[in-house]
């Protein structure tokens, strides 16, 4: 059973929290009191040095400011000792804590003007003792040695209240933090679990811009890129076990397309060579209909040279840097009414950052849009949707249509060339096709897949 992320950060970062608090805590109780205790010892040294360097029989107050600065930093007591072994405090009213000595060993040491020492008193604590000859009478500092790891023993509890505290406070920070961590992944792996359908559209599960979101925006391309590549290699697959069938409809498809239209043509002619025509307007009529079949094998052999010479390498694209959602948005706008015009509903929508910028052939990818929706408009019965959105660096454009599925054995060959589904038989059967090269020519992927509504065609460029 594998155990969870976020439990395995709480988890680490709690143990990274306990061993450096542990640290510290060590660091306190063994290293602390040695270092505090050496730090002090080596100011009472350097005061002690400078009393003995400053210390002037005439002016012996001058060593008193240092006495009373070692008092404050380091503590202890400063206090006036007399001949008669009394005590009195450094300003003379009332007694320090040692008032009256009771032990002789424990008596100031006279005899000297500058004296110090170190003695045992009756408790057995190490008493430090510096003293200054000061009009008759002696001024002394004495600390006891212990009260230094006493001082040490009070950080130390109070260090321990901390330790309760930053534990508390690491606990819900690893918490917060793994949650923060943790659940976006979650949904990164739910999301990759629910890909294998390839029934649903890649999301964003988060908006962060750290390596959590990077990874989001690349699972989406790798996504789409997925898709793309499986739909491709299912048509190749099936390319090949019909390939036979696929050159004769071919064959079969184009003969037929030019034969219509010069059939047509011809009947016409030899009505108006005949003179077989009523009057002005019936010969008008037929002028027209030879005239629009005419453009209709025009464009049929325009798309038949310019699918080949992208079919065999010889085109080239004329790029230019283009600012996208302008670009497409116009697109769209123009294409709008002819939409409309055929009576369909239009729900075009472009969702692209304002300064995003491509190198792409014009001319080129509005072909793909108008072929795109030229097909929709065919087979739509009431809405064309068209929607345009940022991938990556690249731009995904949707075009659906509500009109009936595409049958399963006809989705693999939809983007050949003069191939067309069945029951099809209007247009010339390149209009996907050249939709394929120029996709391709600007290095993007394309697919298309039946919907609940109908059919939806997906171009990424």
């Amino acid at each position: 059973m594998s155990r969870s992320i976020s439990l395995r950060i709480t988890l680490n970062f709690m143990v990274f929290a306990v061993l450096i608090i542990g640290l510290i805590a060590l660091s306190v109780k063994f290293i602390l009191p040695e270092y505090y205790t050496n730090r002090q010892l080596s100011k009472i040294e350097e005061v002690k040095i400078s009393v003995y360097e400053t210390y002037d029989p005439n002016a012996p107050q001058v060593v008193m400011p240092l006495l009373e600065d070692l008092k404050q930093e380091v503590g202890g007591e400063l206090y006036l000792y007399t001949e008669q072994g009394t005590q009195q405090n450094s300003s003379g009213n009332g007694k320090g804590r040692n008032a009256v000595m009771q032990d002789n060993s424990e008596k100031f040491i006279t005899g000297k003007s500058v004296t110090d020492y170190t003695y045992v008193n009756k408790v057995g604590l190490d008493i430090f003792v510096l003293g200054v000859l000061m009009d008759g009478e002696y001024l002394v500092y004495e600390v006891s040695l212990q009260t230094l790891d006493d001082a040490v023993d009070v950080i130390l509890e109070f260090f321990w209240l901390m330790l309760i505290i930053v534990m508390g406070v690491a606990m819900l920070s690893s918490v917060y933090l793994s949650r923060n961590i943790a659940q976006p992944i979650k949904a990164l792996n739910a999301l990759a679990r629910e890909m294998k359908s390839k029934e649903i559209k890649a999301v964003m599960v988060t908006e962060s811009r750290d390596e959590i979101g990077q990874l989001n925006k690349t699972l989406n391309e790798l996504y789409e890129e997925l898709l793309s590549s499986i739909f491709n290699l299912e048509t190749e697959l099936k390319k090949e076990r019909n390939a036979e069938n696929l050159k004769k409809r071919f064959l079969a498809q184009a003969t037929h397309e030019l034969k219509t239209p010069i059939a047509i043509i011809r009947g016409y002619a030899e009505v108006l060579y005949d003179g077989m025509y009523k009057d002005e307007a019936d010969r008008d009529r037929y002028l027209k209909n030879i005239y629009d079949e005419s453009e209709s094998i025009a464009h049929l052999i325009v798309d038949v040279l310019d699918y080949t010479k992208m079919e065999t390498g010889n085109y080239t694209l004329v790029r230019e840097k283009v600012l996208v959602h302008e670009f497409y948005g116009d697109l769209l706008q123009r294409f709008k009414g002819f939409v409309e015009e055929k009576q369909l509903k239009a729900e075009f929508d472009v969702t692209l950052p304002l300064q995003m910028t491509q190198l792409l052939d014009r001319n080129r990818v509005e072909q793909v849009l108008r072929n795109l929706i030229g097909n929709g408009v065919e087979h739509s019965k009431a809405i064309i949707t068209v929607t345009v959105s940022q991938l990556g660096d690249k731009v995904k454009l949707e075009v659906a249509n509500d009109g009936p599925p595409i049958d399963e054995e006809d989705l693999p060959y939809i983007f050949d060339s003069f191939y067309k589904k069945k029951g099809k038989r209007s247009g010339t059967g390149l209009g996907l096709a050249i939709v394929k090269e120029i996709v391709q020519l600007h290095g993007g992927s394309y697919r298309a897949e039946n919907t609940r509504e109908g059919v939806r065609f997906i171009v990424v460029i």
